[in-house]
């Protein structure tokens, strides 16, 4: 057999491979000095196998010349993972054919004990072999035997130390990788707390006391690290979102559904802001143990929204109510008015001789006249009230205050004189057509409402200018600023 055209081919555990290094040691070269003393051979060797290649870990008298030869026979102790003794290489039937083998003939006696380490699975695997050579036959006795292996597993547990320190060595150093990822994580996590005004809170049911991260204690601006109490961090809060609060947190406990909430908050400092909380059930074998939540300021969100929301509402040009945002509140004042059983009233006004007014004195004073129409509307008597402009010189006020609905008729002549105004040349004057339409109980709807109203102002006009029209309860009734009510 030709031991160098044969491929044993172990491979060691990849932790070994790091583990040994290609220096000497000396703990390994006590081995061999100790297993060539011990058995009165000039070499000894220990080499580990891997694949193809080979390692010389340690060695004591091994001369290059005997290279070739040593690893075929350390490969074939390995193969074989048992002890291997040739007492006489010449006499050996296996090595004949082997003669072309360099430094072969430099070796006569060989013994080579496999070096056994654990793999993760517990798994003993033969890695190398602690070998000595003699140039001259020998016997290798029991007692030798028991030498070398002995030798052989105090190797093996050298290389498991050094696995195990090596083992260590990644352990910690991916231990330090993960803390430093952990470091690098919690500073990016609370430099984007800090832009977003966002921190996390966790509530400790047994105790009731509440954690905070440091942008919570920011928003909130009390010192970092200062304990709180969950009936101390309830009082951030304004009364009227103080129950709530309450309310949510204590439906989430027993619930498990988490709450999220918008509301109004006040600092250590006084400072008047808007928070969202987000609060969820954190379990421990299947009880709740927590809660655990975010924690934003969203005040200049909240703010940019209800200025947005107030232009989306706001006629720009007279500061009442527009038209989609009168339609929003109508619906939901009649809806209560219905609720209540009290009656309502719809008032659809049309400005006269507005277009005289731009077309003789401009639009500014145009403009002018609006603007006072707007005011006349919002005026203090008209308590209750809920004024719009529906766009050009067309307005809406909903009336459903008791006292103005009592007598109607009055409210509505009055309102004919306060949306008179003069314009100061040719006996100009402005007023207003209205058309009204009350409605109670049951009957309240505001389409109808609205069309009722349009009907009522269509028969003012026809009848005079600067005059309404009342329709409701079954009759339509005109109404002058000048006369008393008239029953059409």
């Amino acid at each position: 057999m030709d031991l160098s055209q044969q491929s044993f081919a172990p491979t060691l555990p990849d932790l070994l491979i790091g583990a040994i290094g290609d220096r000497p040691e000396r703990e390994f070269t006590a081995l061999t000095d100790a297993a060539a003393r011990l058995l009165e051979c000039p070499v000894s060797l220990l080499s580990l196998i891997d694949g193809d290649r080979q390692w010389v870990k340690a060695q004591t008298g091994y001369p290059a010349e005997h290279s070739p030869a040593a690893h075929d026979f350390c490969r074939r102790a390995v193969a074989q993972d048992s002890l291997l003794v040739i007492d006489d290489r010449a006499d050996d039937i296996r090595f004949v054919a082997d003669s072309k083998i360099a430094g072969l003939e430099r070796v006569r006696f060989y013994a080579g004990q496999p070096v056994h380490v654990s793999e993760r699975g517990g798994r003993r695997v033969a890695v190398g072999t602690l070998s000595v050579f003699a140039p001259d036959s020998r016997v290798l006795s029991a007692g030798d035997e028991a030498i070398l292996e002995g030798l052989a597993r105090t190797a093996g547990a050298l290389l498991e130390a050094r696995i195990a320190a090596q083992r260590s060595a990644s352990l910690a150093d991916r231990l330090h990788q993960t803390l430093a990822a952990r470091n690098r994580l919690h500073r990016s996590l609370a430099q984007a707390e800090r832009m977003a005004k966002i921190g996390s809170w966790r509530l400790v049911l047994d105790g009731r006391r509440v954690e905070w991260s440091d942008q919570v204690y920011a928003i909130h601006e009390v010192p970092l690290g200062q304990s709180e109490a969950l009936d101390d961090a309830l009082q951030f809060y304004l009364p009227h979102d103080r129950p709530m609060i309450e309310e949510a947190i204590a439906t989430t406990i027993q619930t498990g559904i988490p709450y999220d909430l918008e509301v109004d908050f006040v600092t250590a400092r006084g400072r008047l802001r808007r928070v969202r909380s987000m609060g969820e059930i954190e379990l421990e074998g299947g009880e709740p143990v927590a809660l655990i939540g975010v924690f934003q300021d969203i005040t200049e969100k909240y703010q940019l929204q209800q200025t947005l929301e107030a232009h989306a509402n706001t006629d720009e040009l007279t500061r009442i109510a527009s038209r989609r945002h009168f339609k929003r509140v109508a619906e939901e004042r009649l809806a209560q008015a219905r609720k209540d059983g009290r009656t309502a009233a719809m008032a659809l006004i049309d400005l006269d001789h507005f277009k005289t007014v731009n077309d003789r004195m401009g639009h500014a004073a145009g403009d002018a006249v609006l603007v006072r129409t707007a005011g006349a509307l919002v005026a203090p008597w008209l308590h209750g009230s809920f004024a719009a402009r529906l766009g050009g010189d067309e307005f809406v006020l909903l009336i459903d205050d008791e006292a103005l609905m009592e007598s109607i008729d009055a409210t509505v002549r009055r309102l004919l004189t306060e949306l008179r105004q003069p314009q100061g040349m040719d006996d100009l004057t402005v007023s207003a057509t209205v058309g009204v339409a009350t409605a109670s109980g049951e009957r309240i709807d505001l389409g109808a409402m609205l069309a009722a109203a349009d009907s009522a102002l269509y028969r003012a006009k026809e009848k005079e200018r600067g005059t309404a029209m009342l329709d409701g309860d079954g009759e339509r009734r005109w109404i002058s600023p000048m006369q008393s009510t008239a029953a059409e």
